[in-house]
């Protein structure tokens, strides 16, 4: 589920969306643009023709504030919904340089056009299969077979956990969880990501958050007491004492 979506998988590999269809992050193609149209709400669950036409099982969704993230189980992710361009005409006629610059989405093709269909990501093809996927508001990531990390998508409040804030257009792989993964043997196990943060099980059984942290919501603190990180650009690890030393899965 996302903020606005919502995706289901069936046994067979079939993919149903339901919700806001604005910017095609619904999958159907039905040129909705903005949240003005009469039809930008779909209420029922209706499949995502695409899959089953190209015989593709889908495995695993994530969903953002407005697009879709799928994962095949050929290890192939796919994306819909919005790429970083407005529908106001004015906005994009006189901004458009200062709002391509600014206005990323999380689709991760090189580019801030919207797709109304599921798109492969091209730019992950030339690495190992894809395991799981993970999508906040405006950022996605993907977890490769060997423990690789990818982001791509609007890199504000640290959701990349890498010390940048940058923008990225397409997949990048993750510099720092690399080094961790070869330096100190500490890798991802399980990632789940939401609006501007993410909180991943480590290889060691610990919890660590990255991003936005307004509401402690990674529960991650600096200091004994109430005071806590707003941002936390690094992997920070989650205060563990109410679970300390049971296993987490």
């Amino acid at each position: 589920m996302g903020p606005y979506h919502s995706a289901i998988i069936t046994q067979k590999g079939n993919l149903y969306t339901f919700g806001y269809d604005g910017y095609g992050c619904l999958g159907h193609n039905d040129g909705i643009l903005d949240k003005h149209d009469p039809k930008v709400n779909k209420i029922l669950p209706r499949k995502v023709q695409f899959f089953e036409k190209n015989a593709l099982e889908v495995i695993d969704v994530a969903i953002g504030d407005r697009h879709t993230q799928i994962l095949t189980s050929d290890g192939d992710v796919f994306t819909m919904g919005y790429g970083g361009r407005n529908t106001n005409f004015f906005i994009n006629l006189f901004f458009s340089c200062i709002y391509f610059m600014i206005a990323c989405g999380a689709l991760g093709h090189g580019d801030n056009e919207n797709r109304h269909t599921p798109t492969p990501v091209k730019g992950l093809r030339d690495h190992p299969a894809v395991v799981s996927i993970s999508s906040g508001y405006y950022f996605a990531n993907a977890l490769t077979e060997t423990k690789e990390l990818f982001n791509w998508g609007r890199g504000d409040y640290g959701v990349f956990g890498n010390g940048e804030s940058k923008s990225l257009w397409i997949p990048k792989k993750n510099d720092y969880f690399a080094y961790l993964k070869d330096s100190e043997k500490l890798s991802i196990k399980t990632l789940k990501s939401a609006n501007n943060y993410s909180v991943a099980l480590m290889s060691d059984g610990n919890l660590y958050g990255w991003g936005s942290n307004e509401s402690g919501q990674m529960g991650i603190k600096t200091e004994i007491g109430v005071e806590m990180y707003e941002t936390a650009n690094f992997a920070t690890s989650v205060v563990n004492e109410m679970f300390k030393g049971k296993k987490i899965v």
